[in-house]
């Protein structure tokens, strides 16, 4: 994963320095038997699903009248 990200890792770092542009990562797990305190076998936890998002936010267009962050989606696949 870092290693598909590197070049926007690279790219974020330099346009982050005016601090109106940002890169969000977004890691969401969906697991089964989360509350769980068995550790194998049936009824342990289970991750289930996993989805990965990258986004490029611009926040240079947002005045007092304007609330709008510009968003880039970045393809994670």
């Amino acid at each position: 994963y870092e290693e598909q990200f590197l070049m926007v890792n690279r790219l974020s770092n330099l346009v982050t320095l005016r601090s109106d542009i940002f890169t969000a990562y977004v890691l969401v797990q969906g697991w089964r038997n989360a509350g769980s305190t068995i550790t194998s076998g049936p009824g342990s936890p289970q991750l289930v699903v996993q989805r990965r998002a990258a986004l490029i936010l611009d926040r240079n267009a947002v005045t007092s009248t304007n609330k709008t962050i510009d968003q880039l989606r970045v393809p994670t696949e």
